[in-house]
């Protein structure tokens, strides 16, 4: 409750870990009430590692993010990430991927994870260089409750779900630099998603 009349009730969004949808009821008067539903980002059902938005069954007003309102995802991320390791390490190349700090990082570890203990792809070193991107594997790693079940059950077994058999934490710019000496095949995962700026750009200007 924030007022006799406004109360605020959150849901979750199923974005990121953390993520919520806000619910906001006004009595207008003590006939008729008001129901505002804001959300950033919504996720889509059936993700890695967070749990599906939690959905609301009505609103008077809505407002919602829609940056990818009209596009239709690939099924098997999987198994394209899988492809293009496999083309990778096969050339003895460097597989460099941009990725955001905040879910999409720990999505990529996460599918290649699994990849690793299915036996599905050779197990190479994986370079993770963003400071921020560590920082928030970790906390991903402390909220198992916040995770899908079988993400949970790694978790239990004492396994860390977002690491991989050789992997590596840059966090300092100098564990950033030495990186560009050396030799495929490995895998970067570095921020920022979108190559506009960050560690990800020197990476890009190596490799290419």
């Amino acid at each position: 409750d924030v007022s006799e009349s406004v109360s605020v009730y959150y849901r979750r969004a199923g974005h990121i870990l953390g993520a919520a949808l806000v619910e906001v009821q006004i009595q207008l008067n003590k006939l008729q009430q008001h129901k505002l539903v804001f959300s950033g980002d919504l996720g889509r059902p059936h993700q890695t590692i967070v749990r599906d938005p939690e959905p609301v069954a009505e609103a008077d007003t809505l407002m919602v993010e829609s940056t990818y309102g009209d596009r239709i995802h690939a099924k098997d991320a999987l198994g394209n990430l899988k492809r293009v390791i496999l083309e990778t390490y096969a050339k003895g190349g460097v597989l460099l991927i941009p990725a955001f700090a905040v879910g999409r990082t720990q999505e990529l570890l996460w599918m290649i994870h699994q990849l690793e203990e299915s036996n599905q792809i050779p197990v190479q070193p994986v370079y993770v260089d963003s400071p921020m991107a560590i920082d928030a594997s970790r906390i991903y790693a402390d909220h198992p409750d916040e995770h899908h079940l079988k993400l949970t059950n790694e978790t239990e077994s004492g396994k860390n779900p977002f690491s991989t058999r050789k992997l590596t934490m840059a966090k300092r710019p100098e564990e950033s630099k030495r990186i560009n000496q050396l030799e495929g095949p490995f895998i970067i995962i570095s921020a920022s998603g979108m190559a506009a700026g960050g560690r990800v750009l020197h990476h890009l200007h190596l490799r290419l």
